[in-house]
């Protein structure tokens, strides 16, 4: 009842990072979960699905980046059509691996963590045309700000949370209209 809905909004408040994901799969609400993203170079993938926490996928980057210049390119790229379509098509075969339903068939929730964007370039993809289509398939997109670790992770100096926010929700526009 209404103590139920209190705790649960109470225990919200206290969840940080993706812990919200988590939080969802282990209730039930969402049944799998693909993290796409630079800060992982490897790509964990369930072999247990008996319990729901072995739903949460972390797809990372498998090229290596040596050097600053190598590391910017590659955080460059978080949105680019070639980067985020080869990440799309390993989940993609991850779904039919463990009998799970079409990635792109399903309900889909985009959870776009700006701080996921490292560089200026990075929020300014040239090819922007893959990302566009997760939005437009998009049941739901949440955004969290990151602002610390916005700052924390940043490559160029001028980078915030706001800007960001801003640039994404421009694309958002852009690939709805």
């Amino acid at each position: 009842g209404r103590d139920h809905l209190i705790s649960v909004e109470k225990a919200v408040l206290d969840l940080r990072h993706d812990e919200h994901i988590d939080a969802a799969i282990q209730s039930g609400i969402l049944d799998l979960a693909f993290i796409i993203g630079h800060q992982t170079n490897e790509c964990i993938v369930p072999v247990k699905l008996a319990t729901r926490q072995d739903r949460i996928i972390l797809l990372g980057d498998s090229n290596s980046f040596y050097g600053d210049d190598g590391e910017r390119r590659s955080r460059d790229q978080i949105i680019e059509a070639e980067f985020l379509g080869a990440r799309l098509a390993h989940a993609t075969e991850i779904c039919a691996a463990i009998n799970a339903s079409e990635l792109l068939s399903s309900p889909l929730i985009l959870d776009i963590d700006l701080d996921c964007f490292n560089t200026r370039q990075a929020i300014s993809p040239h090819n922007p045309s893959v990302f566009y289509n997760l939005i437009q398939q998009a049941h739901a997109i949440t955004i969290a700000r990151e602002s610390a670790c916005v700052e924390t992770c940043k490559l160029d100096d001028d980078l915030t949370a706001s800007w960001l926010e801003e640039r994404l929700l421009d694309h958002i526009a852009q690939a709805l209209s």
